[in-house]
């Protein structure tokens, strides 16, 4: 049976519902329970911003103040259940302050947090692609272009590199150009050399 403050207070005086609380009883926790955990847990709702509400459940930060208040109940002494809600809803504020300042944190920073679906199906998040982008394949042609019309190389020169640029294994362009495998390694490795520098 749920009891409201003011029956308490009529009944036992004003502190007793928390000294019986104290002293172990379990009805008078589940009352203390039912008249502070729903103020509690609507303080902390309005005070988690909508974008930490979506990670943060205020019902678990509420449990973590009543929890907190039962693991260290021979601590505190109240005169009424008013102080005892006072007090419930100074310790939630400090645990919506610790949480904002975790999520606020470098390392998690909440405004990094993107869902991997929009609200409408048209916004939902793309992967990022393994295929090169428009400009990595610009510069990959342009630089193709600028060693196959380098007027030193010869044929022979010009078809292992259109071979590799096509992602031929060296023994297969071997085979199929007739050359061996040391010459072609040979040119791949001078090529890289003539480029890097």
């Amino acid at each position: 049976m749920q009891c409201s403050a003011s029956e308490e207070a009529q009944t036992d005086g004003p502190n007793s519902l928390f000294l019986r609380a104290q002293a172990g009883d379990q009805a008078a926790w589940t009352s203390l329970f039912y008249q502070c955990f729903p103020k509690v847990r609507r303080y902390v709702g309005r005070k988690l911003g909508s974008r930490v509400r979506r990670i943060v459940d205020s019902s678990d930060i509420a449990n973590l103040v009543m929890l907190q208040l039962a693991l260290k109940v021979r601590e505190y002494k109240f005169d009424s259940i008013e102080e005892v809600q006072n007090f419930l809803i100074s310790v939630a504020s400090d645990l919506v302050n610790d949480e904002y300042r975790r999520r606020n944190a470098l390392k998690r920073d909440m405004t990094r947090e993107q869902p991997m679906y929009g609200r409408d199906e048209e916004f939902e998040f793309k992967l990022p692609s393994n295929e090169p982008t428009p400009s990595q394949v610009a510069v990959a042609k342009e630089t193709e272009d600028k060693i196959l019309n380098h007027e030193t190389l010869d044929d022979e020169e010009k078809f292992i590199i259109r071979r590799r640029v096509e992602n031929y294994e060296v023994k297969e362009i071997a085979v199929e150009g007739g050359l061996s495998v040391q010459k072609i390694q040979r040119f791949l490795r001078r090529l890289r050399q003539t480029y890097d520098n």
